[in-house]
């Protein structure tokens, strides 16, 4: 599946979509195509992974917000490769304040317990100070749009 930026310049974004995201596209496709009312996306997922995002003495929080940013397909993939079906993140975060991001992965239909999680996301948030990960069950996202 070919994702291009919707403006100039136009880039290629196809690297960026995960198995999972391709699947969404093409479940969201087919439910239009038959006339089925679309499934608001805070609950599509049985459970979240909420990225926080605060800000830290020291380090200014655009430069906190963008390392967690540009390391997001790296936890996406980790969660892939440990078998993970059905994630995708919002691109957006859905609380955004002074100081303070907090970003969903949705954890597919089946998520991952708490435990199994927190030990695939704290090695990825090591040494990115202001950014932690907690799970929480589907529906708890506020609505997404």
């Amino acid at each position: 599946m070919t994702i291009l930026t919707p403006t100039h310049p136009v880039r290629s974004c196809t690297d960026q979509v995960s198995g999972g995201m391709r699947d969404l596209i093409v479940e969201d496709l087919y439910q239009a195509w038959e006339g089925r009312p679309p499934v608001p996306p805070h609950r599509r997922h049985g459970g979240w992974a909420v990225l926080t995002v605060r800000s830290v003495p020291a380090e200014p929080f655009g430069a906190t917000v963008g390392r967690c940013r540009g390391r997001l397909r790296a936890l996406l993939t980790a969660l892939e490769d440990d078998g993970a079906v059905g994630i995708h993140a919002w691109p957006r975060p859905f609380e955004r304040s002074v100081g303070l991001h907090r970003y969903a992965i949705g954890l597919g239909r089946q998520p991952y317990d708490e435990v199994r999680l927190n030990g695939l996301t704290a090695p990825w948030a090591k040494g990115m100070a202001g950014v932690s990960v907690e799970r929480v069950d589907g529906g708890s996202v506020p609505t997404l749009s």
